[in-house]
């Protein structure tokens, strides 16, 4: 081969092995979506409550009292609770946050069923929405 093809050769340009995706510019990645929710998941300022010593008392109250899972036990599974879970959704007020109502969990049912309970804006047995009112019997 000649220094001349070996030229050429060099200055053929290279195919990407995979194809990227379009994306308009003012659309974001999934990893950047993702990276912009856990940086504002961690910003409110409530999560620090979660870390306080009056809360660990609370929780620490709250699992002796009922040990067991409560949505495990509505499907008849005897399961340890781990999370002290806020059953109406306190959403950064700090009344709610203190006051309760709470009811033990299983990790899974917390991060799982109750998740998406508050996400579709249902409950199981309490409004999640505190302005809601019961129609009149």
């Amino acid at each position: 081969m000649t220094d001349e093809q070996r030229r050429r050769e060099s200055q053929v340009p290279t195919l990407p092995t995979r194809a990227q995706p379009f994306r308009p510019q003012s659309q974001r990645s999934t990893q950047e979506r993702k990276r912009d929710a856990d940086r504002s998941r961690y910003d409110t300022p409530w999560r620090a409550w979660y870390g306080t010593k009056r809360w660990r008392s609370i929780r620490e109250a709250q699992l002796s009292a009922h040990p067991l899972c409560v949505m495990c036990l509505e499907d008849e599974v005897v399961e340890a609770a781990t999370v002290c879970d806020h059953v109406t959704p306190h959403r950064g007020s700090e009344e709610l946050f203190w006051s309760g109502p709470f009811q033990s969990l299983c990790a899974h049912h917390h991060n799982s069923a109750k998740q998406r309970e508050e996400r579709n804006g249902e409950g199981r047995g309490t409004s999640l929405d505190p302005f809601r009112r019961e129609p009149a019997a």
